[in-house]
């Protein structure tokens, strides 16, 4: 993972991060073994590094950058789905459904105002 890719190239040890979509000798393998993997990727090291086709991780800042967009287009997607189910139930003209329409500002405003609580300041 990034975060311990940094921290042990900050403790001064010699990281290299192998691409897992480019290792097939331990990808197809037929049995799947912690200690034989880690004796695959020691000896595809010593060998030649570029046979593990390393990774550079993106810094710190970038991966937050990129944990914002993600989170952002989970929001957007959930939006787009929740006003495309409300049109679909209206289209359908019940009667119950544009009742229950009317009913969700106020209960969205309800349930999205700040308690007391959370108000005062700590």
């Amino acid at each position: 993972s990034p975060w311990i890719s940094r921290y042990l190239t900050d403790l001064g040890a010699a990281v290299i991060v192998a691409n897992p979509r480019k290792l097939h000798a331990i990808s197809r393998h037929e049995r799947k073994c912690d200690r034989r993997d880690a004796a695959m990727l020691a000896r595809l090291a010593r060998a030649d590094v570029a046979l593990l086709h390393p990774l550079q991780h993106g810094s710190a800042q970038a991966q937050h950058d990129l944990l914002g967009i993600k989170l952002r287009d989970a929001l957007v997607r959930t939006r787009v789905g929740l006003i495309n189910t409300v049109r679909f139930t209206l289209i359908k003209g019940s009667v119950n459904s544009i009742v229950l329409f009317a009913s969700l500002p106020c209960i969205f405003n309800s349930s999205l105002r700040p308690s007391a609580s959370s108000a005062t300041p700590r």
